[in-house]
């Protein structure tokens, strides 16, 4: 069937696609190509890799003229890899590593106007190993580290602080790093 080969795509809105087993089919066989999901309201395309009927390979959004707004790889239906959003313009919103389904190394926001949102690291075992978010006037309103046992060491928010300048000036390297990043 040439619908299922690789590299096929399918609309979403199609009545051949069911789901079995926790697979995609087309059909009534695994789906492998991409499927295509539109978002009206949202002036969006989706397209989402399955292999063998799981999601597998690059997933992406798209805006309505073509724009790339997401890039989300996946390996045998678990995130795995470099998560990335951009805005309409073209800037990095959010930048993420996966590694088999678990958040691993840095997570990145940004707000529309590129400053920092929010920063967390993780273990290669997907454990979180610190947070902070700011404000978008640039003040850190959270920041904190966890131990082994989860026990969480910091501020948790109540209390506004003001950067200093070593965090300022890792803030403003993201940003920079955020425009250079770009689709």
């Amino acid at each position: 069937m040439a619908a299922c080969s690789r590299g096929a795509i399918v609309d979403a809105s199609d009545p051949a696609l069911s789901a079995a087993g926790g697979r995609l089919l087309y059909h009534g066989r695994a789906f492998s190509g991409l499927l295509r999901s539109t978002i009206p309201a949202m002036e969006e395309l989706h397209f989402t890799a399955y292999r063998d009927g799981i999601q597998h390979g690059m997933s992406r959004k798209e805006s309505s003229d073509g724009r790339l707004l997401a890039e989300y790889p996946y390996l045998a239906g678990m995130k795995h890899g470099l998560h990335r959003t951009w805005d309409r313009e073209g800037q990095l919103r959010t930048y993420a590593e996966f590694r088999y389904g678990n958040y691993f190394g840095e997570v990145w926001a940004w707000y529309a106007d590129g400053a920092p949102y929010e920063y967390r690291r993780y273990t290669e075992q997907g454990r979180l190993l610190m947070v902070r978010r700011w404000r978008n006037t640039g003040q850190v309103y959270l920041n904190q580290t966890f131990s082994l046992d989860g026990t969480a060491l910091g501020m948790p928010g109540s209390k506004l602080c003001n950067p200093t300048e070593a965090a300022a000036s890792a803030a403003q390297g993201a940003r920079e790093e955020r425009r250079i990043a770009g689709p």
